[in-house]
């Protein structure tokens, strides 16, 4: 009924912005490295069916240089599709590389759609990979798939007015017409009104230096 549908409805936007109100992070040192201590165990093979050396987890380490955690401590926007990694790394550990009918990837434990808000708690050494969390999952995502909000970007985007993508897969453009990237089912964007041409919504990108910026476009 009407009531119930309020409920979910807030209900659901509570939990998907709320990594954008933390105070700090939701998981504590040991829980982050206890995924570096499994694999330094267990290192497993990569895509090319070659068994990971105890250099490569001990590297990994020494990247996230998790005896500083948490230094990270912003909030932040997915502004493409991405992977959350259990390790800061893009390369596959695979238990069983012979097993080509499922070679699953140990080191994907989920995907994020584009423009999820993040609470980043940490920063590798590189700066090429953060530590996030979103209203669902942590996990490690390149620093270039995300871009850091400030208050005046986020009272936009938590506008109470959204628009909801109901078929897979659908094109976001900028308003010059290049294709920023693709949204899952179920994504939504803040709604800025409705005309003849379609509905209009905010999609948010990077700038130059990093941080969120606010685009138009139409759907």
């Amino acid at each position: 009924d009407n009531d119930l549908q309020k409920k979910a409805d807030l209900f659901q936007n509570e939990m998907f912005f709320s990594p954008w109100h933390l105070e700090k992070s939701r998981f504590t040192l040991d829980e982050v490295r206890w995924e570096f201590e499994k694999y330094s165990k267990d290192l497993g093979y990569g895509r090319n069916g070659e068994r990971h050396s105890s250099t490569w987890i001990k590297n990994l380490a020494a990247n996230a240089h998790l005896e500083s955690y948490p230094d990270g401590g912003f909030l932040a926007i997915t502004i493409q599709n991405t992977d959350l990694r259990v390790l800061p790394t893009a390369e596959s550990h695979l238990s069983d590389p012979r097993n080509s009918l499922l070679p699953f990837d140990n080191m994907q434990n989920s995907g994020v759609a584009a423009n999820t808000p993040l609470l980043v708690s940490h920063v590798a050494r590189d700066k090429k990979w953060v530590l996030a969390e979103t209203h669902y999952a942590m996990g490690w995502i390149p620093a270039s798939h995300i871009a850091r909000v400030d208050a005046a970007f986020m009272k936009q985007w938590e506008n109470s007015a959204y628009v909801v993508i109901t078929r897979d897969k659908t094109s976001m453009y900028s308003d010059n017409g290049r294709l920023l990237f693709k949204v899952p089912l179920g994504s939504f964007f803040p709604k800025t009104g409705e005309d003849d041409r379609g509905l209009q919504i905010r999609i948010a990108t990077a700038d130059k230096e990093g941080r969120a910026v606010i685009r138009k476009t139409i759907l």
